[in-house]
C-alpha cells in the first residue's frame, strides 16, 4: 500500500509511561522532553516529543523500525531514578 500523495516518510509513535515515584522517598526530578530526547534518540530519527503531563509522553520516529528497536532497548529502564514502561 501507498502512503498518501507527499507522504515522504513513514512515520511511528511508542508511548512512555512513567512509573509512580517511591512515597516513602523524596520526589524524583521530572523527566522532560530533553531527556527522553538523550534516551530515545540513538535508536532513529525523532520527530516529535508530546509530553502527557508528568505520566507519560509520545515519541515520534520516522520509521518503524526505529520505534521497534526502541520499545526493546528502553522498556523497564529509568529515567532520572524513575522506572518506564515502553510500548507501541
Amino acid at each position: 500500500a501507498r502512503g498518501e500523495e507527499g507522504d515522504d516518510r513513514a512515520v511511528s509513535t511508542l508511548y512512555v509511561r512513567f512509573a509512580d515515584a517511591d512515597s516513602a522517598g523524596p520526589a524524583p526530578p521530572p523527566i522532560t522532553e530533553a531527556d527522553l530526547r538523550d534516551k530515545f534518540y540513538s535508536h532513529g530519527e525523532i520527530t516529535s516529543v508530546r509530553m502527557h503531563k508528568d505520566v507519560g509522553a509520545f515519541v515520534e520516529y520516522t520509521t518503524a523500525e526505529a520505534t521497534e528497536l526502541a520499545i526493546a532497548a528502553a522498556n523497564r529502564t529509568d529515567i532520572k531514578g524513575r522506572r518506564v514502561f515502553v510500548n507501541g
